[in-house]
C-alpha cells in the first residue's frame, strides 16, 4: 500500500482518513450448489443494511475466489456479473471475465484461489443506460436471462431474500456439463458511491 499525501488519498494524510478507510468486505461462501443455473445477491448496493452506505454504484478494489467441485467430470462456470437493466421479465447482466472462475477442466477438483488487487486504483462498476460507463463489454459478455427479474427475489450474502435491481453484482453460477455439486467462495473489498 501506498502512503498518500492528502484528504481522499489512499494513505489518508494530514487531511483525513485514505480511500482504504471507506472500503468494506462483503463475503459468500455456498456450499453443495447444484446445476444447472443459480444465481445469488452478492452485493446489494441500494441495501443499507450492507456495511456499505446505500448508493448506485461499487467500486471494487480487491476480490478473491475459490471453487471446489464434487465430481471430476463435472464442468463449471462461476461469474460475477453486474445487472444493466431489469424489468418484470427479465434483466441484462455484464459478465466481469476477471472476475470469474472456471472449472472446466474434468480432472481438476479445485481451483487455485484467484485473486485480484487493484488497490490503489478501483474497478468503477457505474451503471448508466443500460451499461457500465467505465467498461466495454463486447455482445459475448452481455446477457439476458429471464431467470432474474422484478418478479423474484435471490439470496444476498446475509441470507435475506432480495429482489435485484440495476448495479447489484451477483454470482453466476452454472454446471455447464455434468454431474455432483460445486462449492464456492466469494470475497471483495469495496466501496459504493
Amino acid at each position: 500500500m501506498r502512503a498518500g499525501s492528502g484528504a481522499g488519498e489512499p494513505g489518508g494524510g494530514a487531511g483525513g482518513p485514505g480511500i482504504e478507510d471507506s472500503l468494506v468486505h462483503a463475503a459468500y461462501a455456498k456450499l453443495g450448489v447444484t446445476g444447472p443455473l443459480n444465481y445469488f445477491l452478492f452485493v446489494d448496493v441500494s441495501s443499507a443494511t450492507y456495511a456499505h452506505t446505500a448508493g448506485s454504484a461499487v467500486r471494487v478494489a480487491h476480490a478473491t475466489s475459490k471453487g471446489l467441485k464434487t465430481s471430476s467430470g463435472a464442468k463449471w462456470a462461476v461469474q460475477l456479473a453486474v445487472v444493466l437493466s431489469i424489468d418484470g421479465t427479465e434483466a441484462e447482466l455484464g459478465i466481469l471475465p476477471g472476475m470469474s472462475l472456471s472449472l472446466r477442466d474434468s480432472s481438476t477438483l479445485t481451483t487455485p484461489e484467484q485473486v485480484i488487487d487493484l488497490f490503489p486504483n478501483l474497478a468503477d462498476l457505474t451503471v448508466a443506460s443500460g451499461d457500465l460507463t467505465k467498461w466495454v463489454l463486447n455482445p459475448d459478455l452481455k446477457l439476458t436471462d429471464t431467470a432474474v427479474n422484478t418478479g423474484i427475489t435471490l439470496e444476498d450474502a446475509r441470507g435475506a431474500s432480495v429482489v435485484p435491481a440495476v448495479g447489484d453484482l451477483l454470482i453466476r453460477v452454472e454446471q455447464v456439463s455434468g454431474a455432483g455439486s460445486l462449492d464456492f467462495a466469494y470475497g471483495m473489498q469495496y466501496l459504493v458511491e
